[in-house]
């Protein structure tokens, strides 16, 4: 079961991981520790990624 898992992974799932790679879509998280300490790793993350999108869009506005 797991081989079919990991094969299914290999066709389905990692294509997309690289798509979103070269799109800056995606980020990679330490997930080595206890629960709390992961997920503020991916809060952090995710609060970096909203702030740094909102600047973005805040320039594009302040251009047109």
């Amino acid at each position: 079961m797991i081989h079919r898992r990991l094969a299914l992974y290999a066709v389905e799932t990692d294509p997309l991981v690289d798509i979103y790679r070269t799109r800056a879509l995606a980020v990679e998280v330490d997930g080595a520790g206890v629960p709390s300490d992961v997920t503020r790793r991916i809060v952090v993350l995710v609060r970096e990624q909203r702030s740094g999108a909102e600047n973005i869009r805040a320039a594009d506005r302040h251009a047109n």
